[in-house]
């Protein structure tokens, strides 16, 4: 369970882990850089930004509302998410966010071949991922499992997000969090941030330079 796949889209790297894997981020005490934390999306996700206090500040608490508000939406375990009513009630998706983060969800799959598929939810499911008491399942279990996953069941029509099979549920949670990256690096930008670092628990950005160096990332094991 220690695989990863890398992929790259429109200059943007996101990395999935199958599993939790620690990253370093190493961050000199430097003046003018601002740190703050927030635990979402099941991690703790750790900004530093430079520049003024007070802007720097802003910046933070404006990308950290706006991975927060991703977190919401995305989570396929809140009864108010969209993904939800898709996955109990087979209500098709028609938010436009979602419905982009699907469709390029979908690309990934298709030039992967299928090693990245969003219809994984019944083999999380079966380990338990959801819960609190994961566990190895038999053989068997997992061979039955996997009959039920393909990304191919998933459409994007009128629209909307549809399902040509019966019970297919999606979970987005490989692709959301680097999507909600992506967005807080908006925010910070548009707050006049040109110099920070996000690390959500393995998806990292680093905007500019730290003050005159480059960031410095490590990833252990």
């Amino acid at each position: 369970m220690n695989k990863k796949i890398l992929i790259r889209l429109s200059g943007i790297v996101i990395i999935v882990f199958t599993c939790y894997v620690p990253v370093r981020v190493a961050i000199a005490r430097e003046e003018n850089l601002q740190k703050r934390i927030r635990f979402m999306m099941d991690t703790y996700v750790t900004i530093y930004a430079g520049g003024p206090e007070e802007t720097a500040s802003r910046a933070m608490d404006l990308a950290f509302d706006r991975m927060q508000e991703i977190d919401t939406k995305f989570n396929i375990l809140n009864p108010k998410s969209p993904l939800y009513a898709f996955n109990h009630e087979g209500v098709p998706i028609y938010d436009e966010e979602i419905l982009n983060v699907v469709r390029v969800a979908l690309e990934i799959s298709q030039k992967s071949d299928g090693a990245f598929d969003i219809t994984v939810c019944p083999l999380i499911k079966l380990w338990g991922f959801y819960g609190d008491s994961p566990h190895l399942p038999r053989e068997k279990q997992i061979k039955d499992c996997l009959r039920k996953i393909d990304y191919r069941y998933i459409v994007i029509r009128n629209g909307e997000v549809q399902t040509i099979k019966e019970n297919t549920n999606i979970d987005l949670g490989a692709i959301a969090k680097g999507y909600a990256v992506s967005e807080a690096v908006k925010v910070l930008k548009e707050e006049g941030v040109t110099s920070a670092l996000i690390d959500a628990g393995g998806d990292v950005y680093a905007l500019g330079r730290k003050n005159s160096k480059m960031w410095k990332v490590g990833v252990r094991s």
